[in-house]
């Protein structure tokens, strides 16, 4: 399957074109990083891809899509499209890249296509964007927070090799949290 979480449409929310729009039929198809939309009646086949670049945000299975293709100041090459808004705060802004890529498998009976899932963690930090893969990187971008990220990868370290996404999603919300004591004091 080439779409989030699955093949079918989700009842969602959208704002496009500056339009807020409730109960909609939504899917997002991560192999074209396109949302589609359905009109209520309508079969399946008379769907819509719509226009990504009029698409602000989309809420599917309580998760909100931000087009971040929107946010020019200081938009690096490297972001493009529908992202999970994972987490927001103050200097703290965490995102997820879904996207699929198809992988042809040659049978005696025919050609099959498989999808294989992908995800990309980006970071907004002190209104920048970066790429995030491992604590070198994190602590090559927030030096400050050497120690805290050093503690949960410490404490944490059976989780990112079991759910990478949870462990990302966990050591945002330790930095965050540890930023905002520190500066209560």
């Amino acid at each position: 399957k080439k779409y989030y979480i699955k093949d079918e449409f989700n009842i969602g929310q959208l704002n496009y074109d500056n339009q807020i729009y409730l109960n909609v039929n939504l899917k997002y198809d991560l192999l074209n990083d396109q949302l589609v939309f359905k009109q209520k009646g309508q079969t399946d086949n008379l769907s819509i891809n719509l226009n990504r670049s009029k698409i602000n945000f989309f809420i599917i299975t309580n998760k909100k899509f931000v087009n971040l293709d929107l946010d020019t100041i200081m938009k690096p090459d490297f972001i493009k499209g529908l992202y999970e808004e994972n987490f927001i705060a103050n200097e703290i802004s965490f995102y997820i890249k879904y996207f699929k890529e198809r992988k042809e498998i040659n049978q005696t009976d025919g050609i099959y296509s498989d999808y294989l899932n992908h995800i990309d963690f980006i970071l907004k930090y002190k209104k920048k964007f970066y790429q995030v893969e491992t604590k070198k990187d994190l602590k090559k971008i927030m030096p400050e927070y050497s120690k805290i990220i050093n503690d949960y990868y410490n404490i944490q370290a059976k989780l990112e090799n079991i759910d990478k996404l949870l462990f990302m999603e966990g050591l945002f919300r330790y930095i965050n949290n540890y930023s905002k004591a520190k500066s209560l004091k």
